[in-house]
């Protein structure tokens, strides 16, 4: 071999040799931290076990559980397999921070499952140790030793089932979820899981085993079967068996309760056991009606409790020991009775008779004759004739009765020569100048003094229808103290108390009752209940002559003048009135000041009592629409209904609050508030609202032609108190829509978001990681069957809690803000864009890389094109073919110099 010929032998030798130093210079690279990924090798299979040998789209995901539940992580990789489908891939190659760590920092199994583009999801897969070592976050190795040193040892091996599953098979079992750790353990003394993992001592103990175990709570050394140290608390019946079953033989007793006392014995210088035990115990055993006792026992130190013969009876009669004795002055026993003045008989033993002794005490079932004066302390009843018709004291009719005409007068009332019957009278004067007036009962002294032909008349009370006299004066009713006193010719009246129609004269069809009651009226078809109600003008006049009325409460209309269809009921109802009509007041000083305002309804204690010409207001509550002592209150057609509702207005009109100080502070127009302290505020411009509307306790609202619904965060109820519902009972937020109701429209929803109202705002982090482990999926709605798309809550709040709404047992999701994902949308948007700048500048640099590549190929290609022209002149040269190319490739350059 010539000298050329060495020198392309060594040519070739150099680039064999370059090329092997490079490969194993690359090959051997050691990364300068570990990496966050994990290999896996596998063999790709489709659905119908068919080996997968091109390149694929496959994604791979990370579970917590082998069947079920969204994925922890996900990535999808373009594989490429060779011939027989085996494939090694870097889970988190294709993610911009790997595998984050906090996946494995739980110390929880994980499963991996593999996805083919297009196909279903394959078994899942358990991961071994390796991959754990990641929640390492901090440490660059393990032991000074690489993370891919704990890989699969050579005792695992990978198979794969027939339809793509790729299975990794351990020769040890894996790992436990968890592990159970102790924190000490005393003896005898039970174990307690104080958490899932953890086990500690706990309150009870156990001594001995078998039947003669023993358990203690709350001490070590428990002396019977349950020995309890400390108080209990049974939820339920504590019963208490039978020893056993009666036989015709012996019935069987309860299982006893045993009450201990210790007491001190001085003689034997002992404590000394004081046992009180009750049990039931059988009666009547072995008869047709077998029955119980529920019986006391004693016994004193080591002896067995005895019947003490204290018992209880089924039907809770009590059976007495013998000797029982009773609270007294003795023993209780009664030794004898003695026979007392007018009684005869006695004894000390068996049964005792007592007997009247006739010679002392009248007989009641005989007759009896009466020689002395008798005195009777009492009422006398007779069932048969007494005897007289007149009786007098002194010279002075005292009483007087008759069939023919039926009258009948006592206490110096009435008269022997009236001609009128059916009339009855009692007290000094009453009726006494009666005629031919029938029917009339009088009693007091004076009463119906000067009726003379009127009928049918009642009077109780002293000079009550004093001055009934008229043929026109029947039918009334007076009871009380100068009741209808001035009454002459009036008809149908009836008043009851105190100077009750005092000043009637020819009024008729009127009702008093109460002192003072319509006192000075003469009109007609009035009621007045209570003392002083419609006592009239300042009870100055007696002109008022005002029809139906109705004043009920003391000073009701007191003041009144000429009204007409009015109606007052409470202290001072309508106490200021004067020429109004048609208005109901019902309460303490209810439409207390009004004058001349007409169409009103007031009840409730000093409800519209600050009226005073406003017209057809309705006010029902305590304090409602009143507006305080010093206001006086005009507004027309308003509605108040609860305690002060709208309590402060003055001039305000066709306002409607409902609910106790519901209205607020209104003095605007045309509001309307529901529920308690729901109504307006001060204006935030100052001044009155108008047309607004507030439903919900604390609803508070400022501006007018506003609605408001729910309370307002204040001094009172600190946060909102009300959830708006639309298709259900039960809101669980601000607003809520019925599931499977439909969507919300509108322009727009706006969402507060000024950074006035934000602190410590900081930049979403790993926003592109947690995108990828999201995932977007379609479904149909139980309640509906609708279709539709979107993620799944449990699987959001796994990774973006912060926009999940959770359930009061903070383990189940209710609902997703997509609206808020956006903002992690977007930084993974910018974090993604960065990427593709980054890889944009790495494709460029590596086209610049690929055309100077591309150049110096076409370079080599047409070096190696002129060498392998010399080398076949060479050859032929060697050859002794071509003599002429000898000088031509002598006289080129040297072959070493070409590079």
């Amino acid at each position: 071999m010539n000298s050329l010929t060495l020198k392309l032998a060594g040519l070739f030798v150099a680039m064999t040799l370059a090329g092997s130093a490079a490969a194993q210079n690359a090959s051997t690279a050691v990364p300068t931290s570990v990496p966050p990924m994990i290999s896996y090798a596998g063999v790709l299979r489709d659905s119908a076990g068919k080996v997968v040998a091109s390149t694929t789209g496959v994604t791979f995901l990370i579970y917590m559980d082998e069947q079920g539940g969204g994925p922890l992580w996900m990535e999808t990789q373009s594989v490429t397999p060779d011939k027989a489908g085996h494939f090694t891939v870097q889970l988190g190659a294709y993610s911009a921070h790997g595998i984050t760590s906090d996946l494995f920092q739980s110390g929880e199994a994980r499963w991996l499952a593999v996805q083919i583009a297009g196909e279903a999801e394959q078994a899942r897969v358990l991961l071994m140790s390796v991959p754990y070592a990641l929640k390492a976050a901090d440490a660059q190795t393990l032991g000074g030793l690489p993370a891919s040193a704990f890989l699969l040892a050579a005792s695992n091996r990978i198979s794969s089932s027939p339809t793509g599953s790729t299975t990794l098979v351990s020769s040890t079992p894996p790992p436990p979820a968890s592990t159970v750790t102790t924190n000490g353990g005393a003896a005898k003394t039970l174990p307690l899981f104080s958490t899932a993992t953890d086990i500690e001592n706990s309150a009870m103990t156990q001594t001995g085993s078998g039947a003669t175990a023993k358990i203690g709570i709350g001490t070590t050394a428990p002396v019977a079967t349950l020995d309890v140290k400390g108080s209990a608390i049974v939820r339920g019946t504590l019963a208490l068996p039978t020893t056993g079953n009666a036989t015709a033989t012996a019935g069987k007793s309860s299982q006893p309760e045993n009450l201990v006392a210790s007491a001190f014995n001085s003689s034997t210088a002992t404590a000394v056991n004081q046992t009180f035990q009750w049990k039931a115990e059988p009666a009547n055993n072995n008869t047709a009606n077998p029955s119980a006792v529920l019986s006391l026992l004693y016994g004193i130190g080591t002896n067995v409790p005895a019947d003490t013969g204290l018992r209880i009876g089924p039907k809770g009669l009590f059976g007495f020991a013998s000797g029982q004795t009773f609270p007294g002055t003795g023993p209780g026993a009664i030794t004898g009775v003695t026979a007392g003045a007018a009684l005869s008989g006695g004894g000390t033993t068996g049964s005792v008779t007592l007997n009247v002794d006739a010679t002392k005490v009248p007989l009641l079932g005989a007759n009896n004759v009466f020689t002395g004066n008798q005195t009777v302390n009492g009422n006398v009843a007779a069932t048969g004739v007494v005897s007289g018709s007149a009786y007098q004291i002194g010279s002075t009719l005292f009483a007087f009765g008759s069939t023919g005409p039926p009258n009948a007068f006592s206490g110096f009332a009435g008269n022997t020569t009236m001609f009128g019957d059916h009339n009855f009278a009692q007290g000094m004067q009453a009726l006494s100048a009666n005629t031919n007036g029938t029917y009339n009962s009088a009693i007091g002294n004076g009463a119906l003094v000067a009726n003379t032909l009127g009928g049918s008349n009642t009077a109780v009370g002293f000079q009550t229808l004093y001055a009934s006299s008229g043929t026109n004066a029947v039918d009334n009713t007076a009871i009380g103290f100068f009741a209808l006193y001035t009454n002459a010719s009036g008809g149908a009246n009836t008043a009851d108390g105190f100077e009750a129609l005092f000043a009637n004269v020819g009024g008729s069809n009127n009702v008093a009752d109460g002192s003072g009651a319509l006192g000075i009226f003469s009109g007609n078809y009035n009621t007045g209940l209570g003392a002083g109600a419609g006592a009239g003008a300042l009870l100055q006049t007696n002109d008022t002559v005002g029809d139906n009325n109705v004043a009920v409460g003391s000073q009701a209309m007191q003041e009144a003048q000429s009204p007409n269809n009015d109606t007052a009921i409470g202290f001072q109802a309508l106490d200021s009135y004067t020429t109004g009509a048609n208005n109901s007041a019902g309460g303490y000083g209810a439409l207390n000041a009004d004058t001349t305002g007409a169409s009103n309804n007031a009840y409730g204690a000093y409800a519209l009592a600050s009226n005073t010409t406003g017209n057809s207001n309705n006010a029902m509550g305590d304090f409602a629409m009143w507006a305080g002592y010093s206001v006086s209150t005009t507004g027309n057609q308003n509605t108040a209904v609860g305690d002060s509702a709208l309590g402060s207005i003055d001039t305000g009109s066709g306002n409607v609050a409902f609910g106790a100080n519901a209205g607020g502070a209104s003095t605007g127009f045309n509001n309307t508030a529901i529920g308690f302290s729901s109504g307006q505020i001060t204006k935030l411009t100052g001044g009155a609202v108008f047309n607004t509307t507030t439903v919900g306790a604390f609803a508070q609202v400022s501006e007018s032609n506003s609605v408001v619904l729910g309370s307002i965060a204040n001094s009172v109820t600190g946060t909102p108190q009300a959830y708006v519902g639309i298709g259900t009972s039960a809101p669980s937020n601000i607003l809520t829509i019925g599931q499977g109701l439909g969507a919300p429209i509108a322009d727009h929803w706006s969402v507060y978001s000024s950074r006035r109202w934000k602190t410590n705002i900081k930049t979403l982090p790993d926003a592109l990681a947690k995108v990828e482990r999201l995932r977007g999926v379609t479904y149909d709605l139980k309640a509906s069957g609708k279709h539709e798309v979107g993620v799944i809550a449990e699987e959001v709040g796994s990774v973006v809690p912060e926009v999940v709404g959770w359930e009061e047992n903070g383990k189940d999701a209710r609902s997703v803000d997509y609206a808020r994902l956006t903002a992690l949308l977007l930084e993974a948007s910018k974090q993604q864009q960065a990427m593709i700048r980054a890889q944009q500048r790495q494709i460029r640099t590596q086209q610049k890389q690929i055309r100077a590549q591309r150049a110096a190929a076409i370079g080599r290609k047409a070096r190696i094109a002129e060498l392998t022209t010399k080398v076949k002149a060479i050859h032929k040269v060697l050859r002794g073919q071509d003599t002429t190319a000898t000088a031509t490739l002598a006289a080129s350059r040297p072959l070493q110099n070409h590079r």
